[in-house]
């Protein structure tokens, strides 16, 4: 099957893909176009997926083909190979068309889930996590059971502006009964006992000692976009202008935190870096006064998807890339969808996409 993916591939690359387009698949792939031996785009071509192939790439170059051109998805999963399917003994035969690395994969965490909430919901039905009684709020005395046996009565919630506020419970355990000799006569008589009987239903006043009321600690929400924010197609227009600076030399790769997160900026740079350059024939060093950017906006920025703290902005755009030294240049227009997101006041690319629609010069 391998073989039937590198003739697919052969055949792919030849039909639908020029010599600039076949350097920039070699560039991805981490090959040289220039140094494969071979003459014209068939030689470069056959030569492109022997190399991929010695290289163990074959399925590298079938995917950054894919990226480049995802009309040839279809044919290019049809020709992929199948994983290899081993018996009982290697641990690999499929069942019902997944593999037990696949099956052991997702119901591993499945039975793992399901038995801490068989734990979860045993210990709830056996009372352990049953609070013991309202958390924070003003503690209480209820008063302990009489001699007698009666029950007391329990303090009420304390009312404030703000409504009742739940009161802390402070079980006072019942003294021992104890047999008092009689007094006297002629004796004072004893003091009154701190017992409230329930039929009374007077509460007993709460001690001026408070406790901390506990504090509930919740995982605070994303910021909702605040009236006014930035646009998310206005940002769009403003980081295309940042990259004509930073692709001439004129600014540096840090700057371009500003509107990207890491792992697009990572995918910036390494265009910048690597297949432009050397598609032009170009040094880091000559792009400042040999290199010239620029675009335009063949559909302008759209705000297609917002909501709270996202948003999908579309656009086609036409670059152009020269070489002033030698005239070579380098053309593309493409359909881009940037997915933003929106934080510390300003949107910034989260991940995006762009699909080559045409490789020639606008003159």
């Amino acid at each position: 099957m391998s073989d039937q993916l590198a003739s697919t591939l052969r055949d792919l690359l030849f039909e639908h893909l020029n010599e600039d387009e076949l350097a920039t698949l070699c560039g991805a792939v981490g090959l040289d176009y220039a140094q494969l031996p071979g003459e014209g785009k068939f030689g470069k071509t056959r030569e492109l997926v022997r190399a991929a192939t010695s290289r163990d790439k074959l399925r590298l170059l079938a995917a950054r083909t894919r990226d480049l051109r995802p009309e040839l998805t279809e044919i290019l999963a049809a020709a992929m190979p199948a994983p290899p399917a081993t018996d009982a003994a290697g641990g690999a035969q499929p069942l019902a068309g997944l593999s037990v690395a696949t099956l052991r994969r997702y119901l591993v965490p499945a039975v793992i889930a399901l038995a801490i909430l068989l734990c979860v919901g045993a210990a709830l039905a056996s009372g352990l996590f049953a609070p013991p009684g309202p958390r924070g709020g003003v503690p209480t005395i209820v008063a302990p059971v009489s001699a007698t046996g009666a029950p007391t009565a329990a303090v009420p919630p304390v009312a404030t502006a703000q409504g009742a506020v739940p009161v802390a419970t402070l079980i006072v355990p019942a003294a021992p009964t104890r047999q008092s000799p009689p007094a006297p006569t002629g004796a004072p008589a004893p003091a009154a006992s701190a017992t409230v009987p329930a039929s009374v239903g007077t509460p007993v006043p709460a001690p001026t000692m408070m406790t901390t009321p506990g504090v509930v600690i919740t995982e605070t929400p994303d910021a909702p976009v605040a009236p006014g924010s930035p646009d998310p197609a206005r940002t769009v227009v403003e980081l295309n202008t940042q990259l004509i600076e930073f692709y001439t030399g004129r600014l540096d790769g840090a700057a371009l935190t500003q509107f990207w997160r890491e792992g697009p900026r990572q995918s910036v740079l390494t265009f910048a870096e690597s297949p432009l350059l050397k598609l032009l024939g170009l040094t880091p060093q000559a792009r400042v006064d040999s290199l010239d950017v620029q675009m335009k906006y063949v559909k302008d920025p759209l705000v297609t998807q917002k909501g709270d703290n996202r948003a999908i902005v579309e656009s086609r755009e036409y670059w152009r890339y020269a070489n002033t030294k030698t005239s070579r240049v380098l053309c593309e227009t493409r359909n881009y969808v940037y997915r933003m997101a929106f934080e510390n006041g300003r949107y910034v690319v989260d991940t995006f996409q762009g699909e080559l629609i045409d490789t020639r010069c606008a003159e």
